[in-house]
C-alpha cells in the first residue's frame, strides 16, 4: 500500500496544474477561502458559490430517463434533476428514514390513506402542502402528479415498465391538493415516493412534471424528432422544477449553474449558488481537489484516492460509503459453463467459493473501508443479524475445496492441476467489466488464488461497450456490481426474446426462488418482508448462482468549512448526499 500511495502522489503532483486549469476554464468567480460571510444557524446565506465536481453531468434532464435521457447516466449525474432541480412527495435521509417533502404527510398502511383491496389492488392518497410553486412561480398542484403519470405511462417514451410506474394503474387529482394513486398490486414502498432516479428494482422515483408547460407538447408528441416530447427543449436549458435550486445556466454534459429557490418548500437554501462541473479523469479531479478548486466531490473516488485525500488533504473531509456490492456470477448455461460441472453440480460452485480468500481482494479494492459480508442484505439493515445467521457461508478453506471437488468426480493431474469429470483441465475464465484499475486488481488476485490451488484460471476484461449478448454468454465467472438477490429471478435471464437485457446473465432458474421473489415484491408488511428475505437469502446462498464477495467503498469529499453533507448508511437511504443540500452552509 505505501508504494501505491507514493506512485499516486507523484501522479497527483504532475496533475495539479491540469486540475486548476480545468476548473479555471469553467469560470469560477470566487476563491475557495475568501470573501464571503459565514452562515451558521439563523444567519444569511453567503455569496460564495458551492463548486461541486462529479464524474458526469447529465446531457439532459429528462425525468426518469425518458427515451434514454438521464437514465443513461450513472451515479450522481442521474440524480441531479430529481434532487437539486426538482422535488417529490417524500425525501429519505442517510438511514432510509423517510419524511414528507411536497406532501403534508405520508400514507399509512391500513388507514384511509393506504388501502388494500380483496382483489389484490391498492390505493394510496397523498395530501400536498399548501402554496407549492414551480420555479417559474406557477402553482404546483395534484394535477402535476396526475400529468406526470400520464407521461411516464406512455409506452413511446420508454419508461412505462419502470418501477413504480408499472405498478400504477392510474393517478387522479380530485382537488388541487390531493393525489390518489391506484395500484395494480401491493408494493411496500408505495407510501414513500421520492425524486431520485437511481436504485434499479428498488427505485421509488415519481417526480412531478409542470403540466402548464408540457401538456400541449405531450398531446402533440409525434415521431422521434423535434416533435417528440423527450426531445422538447424543456429537458435542456428550459427546465423548470420545484427543488432547492433553479436552473440558471446549463452546458449539457459539462456544467450546471443553479440559483437558490426562495420558495423552496423546505426552506430557501443557505448557499446562494451551486456550480456543478464534470471531470471524468480521476487524477485530474484529485489534483483539483487538493489544489483547493473543489468544495464538494461527488461520486468521484474509490478507496485509493480516498486514502490519498485523507493523508494529503488537510483542508477537507472524506466521507466513506460502503454500499456497492461485488459478486462473482457463474455462467450456468450447460453449453457455455466452464468447467461444465459448474452448471450441473453445486458442489463445484461451493468448492470454488471455499478456494477464494475474499480478504485479500477486499483489502486491495476497498482499502479496508468496505464491509466484509456473506449476505446480500446490507449489514446496516436492522434485520441483518437475522439473515446472517441463516445463510450458508464459505470461508477460505482449501481442504473443504479439495473434498468437494473429489466428491464431484474431479481428480488431480501429476502436476497438481485439477481435471474435470472428463479428464480435461478445469478451465475457469474470470471476467471483470470496464476500465477500473481496482477491479482489474481484484480480478488478478482471485485468478491467482485459483491458479495456486490448481484451477486453470484465466483472467479477462470484458469491454464496457461490449454487447449484452456477448456479456450474457461469457463462460466462467463475471464480477458484477449488483449483489441483489432479485437479479436471479428467471424473468431477468437475458436472451433473444429480451434483446439480451437482464441482470441474470448466467441463466440461473429456480421456480421456488421465483415464487419467493414474487411474494416479496407484493408484500407490504415488514415482518413478512423480513421472513421472505431470510428464506430467499438462505436459498440463494445454498444454491450459489454467484459468490457474494463484499461491499466495496466509495469516497465522497468536501472542504472543512462546508457543513451538512452526509452519505448513505444503508442502500435504501438517500441515494445522493445532495438530498439535503438546502441545509448546507459555510462555517466561519
Amino acid at each position: 500500500m505505501p508504494r501505491r500511495h507514493t506512485v499516486r502522489s507523484l501522479r497527483l503532483v504532475t496533475c495539479l496544474l491540469m486540475g486548476s486549469l480545468v476548473l479555471a476554464a469553467c469560470g469560477r468567480a470566487d476563491a475557495p477561502g475568501a470573501g464571503s460571510a459565514a452562515s451558521g444557524p439563523g444567519s444569511a446565506a453567503p455569496q460564495r458559490s458551492l463548486v461541486m465536481v462529479a464524474s458526469q453531468v447529465p446531457t439532459d434532464f429528462a425525468a426518469k430517463g425518458l427515451a434514454g435521457g438521464v437514465g443513461a447516466a450513472t451515479g450522481v449525474a442521474e440524480n441531479i434533476p430529481g434532487v437539486i432541480l426538482n422535488a417529490a412527495l417524500a425525501i429519505a435521509d442517510e438511514r432510509a428514514r423517510v419524511s414528507p417533502y411536497l406532501a403534508e404527510s405520508l400514507p399509512q398502511l391500513n388507514s384511509d390513506s393506504w388501502q388494500l383491496f380483496p382483489d389484490g389492488t391498492m390505493e394510496t392518497t397523498y395530501r400536498l402542502k399548501p402554496n407549492l410553486v414551480w420555479h417559474d412561480g406557477q402553482p404546483l398542484t395534484a394535477e402535476d402528479f396526475a400529468f406526470a403519470w400520464e407521461v411516464y405511462a406512455t409506452p413511446e417514451y420508454g419508461v412505462d415498465r419502470s418501477i413504480p410506474i408499472r405498478f400504477m394503474s392510474s393517478v387522479a387529482a380530485p382537488d388541487p391538493r390531493t393525489v390518489v394513486i391506484q395500484w395494480r398490486q401491493p408494493w411496500a414502498d408505495a407510501g414513500i415516493l421520492q425524486g431520485e432516479q437511481g436504485g434499479g428494482s428498488t427505485t421509488t422515483s415519481f417526480p412531478p412534471l409542470p403540466r402548464h408547460i408540457l401538456e400541449d407538447a405531450h398531446l402533440e408528441s409525434t415521431g422521434t424528432g423535434e416533435g417528440f416530447l423527450p426531445n422538447n427543449p424543456f429537458w435542456n436549458a428550459n427546465f423548470v422544477g420545484a427543488g432547492p435550486y433553479k436552473l440558471d445556466s446549463y452546458n449539457p454534459g459539462v456544467s450546471i449553474e443553479g440559483l437558490a429557490f426562495k420558495a423552496h418548500i423546505l426552506g430557501r437554501p443557505r448557499i446562494d449558488r451551486v456550480s456543478i462541473r464534470a471531470i471524468a479523469d480521476v487524477n485530474t479531479a484529485l489534483a483539483a481537489t487538493v489544489a483547493g478548486e473543489v468544495d464538494f466531490g461527488a461520486d468521484l473516488f474509490r478507496a485509493q484516492e480516498g486514502l490519498i485525500l485523507e493523508r494529503d488533504w488537510a483542508d477537507g473531509v472524506v466521507l466513506w460509503e460502503a454500499l456497492g456490492s461485488r459478486t462473482l456470477q457463474f455462467q450456468l448455461r450447460p453449453d457455455l459453463a466452464s468447467p461444465p460441472e459448474i452448471a450441473t453440480d453445486v458442489r463445484v460452485r461451493q468448492a470454488i467459493a471455499h478456494a477464494i480468500d475474499k480478504r485479500e481482494s477486499f483489502d486491495a479494492v476497498t482499502g479496508g473501508r468496505g464491509i466484509m459480508s456473506d449476505t446480500r442484505t446490507h449489514p446496516g439493515e436492522e434485520y441483518h443479524p437475522l439473515v446472517d445467521r441463516e445463510v450458508t457461508k464459505y470461508p477460505h478453506d482449501p481442504r473443504r475445496t479439495q473434498q468437494l471437488l473429489e466428491e464431484a468426480g474431479f481428480t488431480r493431474s501429476s502436476t497438481g492441476r485439477w481435471l474435470d469429470t472428463r479428464g480435461e483441465p478445469a478451465g475457469l475464465p474470470i471476467w471483470f467489466t470496464g476500465g477500473s484499475s481496482l477491479f482489474e486488481q481484484e480480478n488478478a488476485i482471485i485468478a491467482d488464488q485459483l491458479k495456486q490451488f490448481g484451477f486453470e484460471a484465466i483472467p479477462g476484461r470484458f469491454p464496457s461497450g461490449g454487447s449484452q449478448q456477448d456479456r450474457a454468454q461469457l463462460p466462467g465467472m463475471l464480477a458484477v456490481g449488483s449483489g441483489q438477490f432479485t437479479t436471479y429471478h428467471s424473468a431477468n435471464i437475458p436472451g433473444p426474446e429480451t434483446r439480451w437485457a437482464g441482470g441474470n446473465r448466467g441463466g440461473y432458474s429456480n421456480p421456488e426462488l421465483d415464487r419467493l421473489l414474487d411474494l416479496l415484491e407484493g408484500e407490504v408488511v415488514r415482518d413478512e418482508i423480513v421472513r421472505l428475505t431470510i428464506q430467499i437469502e438462505r436459498l440463494v446462498s445454498s444454491e450459489l448462482p454467484g459468490i457474494f464477495l463484499y461491499w466495496h467503498s466509495r469516497a465522497w469529499n468536501h472542504v472543512n468549512v462546508l457543513k451538512g453533507p452526509t452519505v448513505r448508511q444503508v442502500p435504501k437511504g438517500a441515494g445522493s448526499p445532495m438530498r439535503n443540500i438546502h441545509e448546507w452552509y459555510w462555517e466561519p
